[in-house]
């Protein structure tokens, strides 16, 4: 078994991991990592094909797309309200109260045989949901949703409680050409225990990470080469009951990895 066959099959932390350390060890190698991933589509393949399988799903569960506001009248005036109140509550969402505190550390570490210097940032984040206030129908959480009778996280049921971490690794390599430098970029973002109530919070075993390398010459130009991705787990739903719909996703980002190149200068 080849060694990328090995990473495959330990999946993609590992492969993280490996590119992180690579520009850890020696700049170029990360580059030559990074390159490999995006040539053979592995970071294509990271984001999956679960996002593309619930949206083809839910339209085929629903080809007339009715909750999105667009139906012609029907000639009854107070089914008519009642469709625009009900479509209405479903944008607005359950609201209520919740709690958050973030912690945060930030260490700069001084000159080592593996970088000239490095930025390392941890932060902690934790939110708790206090009450609902209206639309309790629409909250996803068990005593509320039929879709959770328990708080179950593989179905993105909210939790009473969640935290999450984010971590950022940035190590650089003063003058590696004549007025040269460069600098790693590395971050992941991962949800540790429980779903939050928060639009976009995070869950429990979903997050997004972050991969790329920094230039910047004479102190004037820069070039940024980085990719983010998501990643999450998605299971196939055969109870339509609830807004699972046939397949529940914990990361609705799955499918929207995307590869960036910039370029920025003064004057």
């Amino acid at each position: 078994m080849t060694l990328a066959a090995k990473l495959d099959d330990l999946g993609n932390p590992a492969w993280i991991a490996l590119t992180v350390v690579s520009f850890v060890v020696w700049w170029p190698l990360g580059l030559v990592v990074l390159g490999y991933l995006v040539g053979s589509g592995r970071m294509a393949r990271w984001t999956g094909c679960g996002a593309r399988h619930w949206q083809q799903r839910s339209h085929q569960g629903n080809p007339s797309g009715w909750w999105s506001g667009r139906s012609a009248p029907s000639g009854n005036r107070a089914f008519d309200e009642y469709r625009a109140e009900t479509l209405r509550r479903l944008e607005e969402g359950a609201r209520g109260n919740t709690l958050h505190a973030v912690v945060n550390a930030q260490a700069n570490l001084r000159q080592g045989p593996l970088w000239d210097s490095a930025a390392l940032n941890v932060e902690l984040q934790l939110n708790r949901w206090l009450s609902v206030r209206s639309n309790g129908q629409l909250f996803k959480a068990a005593g509320f949703n039929p879709a959770c009778p328990y708080d179950d996280i593989t179905n993105n049921c909210v939790t009473k409680n969640y935290a999450g971490l984010n971590l950022t690794f940035q190590p650089t390599w003063s003058q590696v050409l004549p007025a040269l430098d460069v600098t790693g970029l590395s971050s992941i973002s991962t949800g540790l225990r429980g779903v939050s109530a928060v639009l976009g919070g995070g869950a429990q075993g979903s997050g997004s990470f972050s991969l790329g390398v920094q230039a910047t010459y004479a102190s004037v130009h820069l070039v940024t080469l980085q990719y983010a991705g998501f990643y999450g787990k998605s299971r196939v739903n055969t109870n339509i009951i609830g807004t699972g719909g046939y397949s529940t996703l914990q990361n609705p980002l799955m499918d929207r990895g995307w590869l960036s190149l910039s370029y920025q200068t003064s004057f």
